[in-house]
């Protein structure tokens, strides 16, 4: 893998998060609890702070298995996306993140099965655990919200 390709992947990465975070500013914007728009607002800070890692990534020039193995208790899997409204719920907050991310991870799971050269395979397979990481963090605090007698 040269250096365009490693620097065009994780560019197209980057773009993937600051569309995270403009999308987690829109729903801020939308919704009327003022606890859930502050925790919309939160989500694209995260969002922010994964672009910031993966820029720095950039001009390392190798993600060298930065991310590490994350859990999956494959919890969003058995959720349905919520629909964004004014009156969502918490657990509808974090089921829409917890979503989005297991869709970034699936998504660079499949670049990374339908990459040849192993060194781009394992950039995407270091991306997927990224968003798999954050994929956790969410179902974590959806689990806690939506099932509360579980605590």
């Amino acid at each position: 893998m040269n250096s365009n390709d490693y620097k065009e992947i994780i560019q197209y990465a980057i773009n993937l998060e600051i569309e995270a975070e403009i999308f987690y500013t829109k729903v801020a914007e939308k919704v009327s609890d003022s606890y859930l728009k502050e925790m919309f607002k939160a989500f694209a800070g995260e969002e922010n702070k994964h672009r910031e890692i993966l820029t720095n990534l950039m001009v390392k020039g190798d993600a060298g298995g930065f991310f590490g193995k994350s859990k999956d208790y494959g919890i969003s899997s058995t959720v349905e996306k919520p629909r964004i409204t004014e009156k969502m719920t918490l657990a509808d907050a974090f089921a829409i993140a917890m979503k989005n991310e297991e869709n970034a991870m699936k998504m660079y799971h499949k670049m990374a099965d339908d990459c040849k050269d192993d060194k781009i395979k394992k950039v995407f397979i270091d991306l997927a655990e990224m968003e798999k990481g954050h994929k956790h963090k969410m179902e974590t605090s959806y689990t806690e919200v939506a099932y509360p007698e579980a605590w």
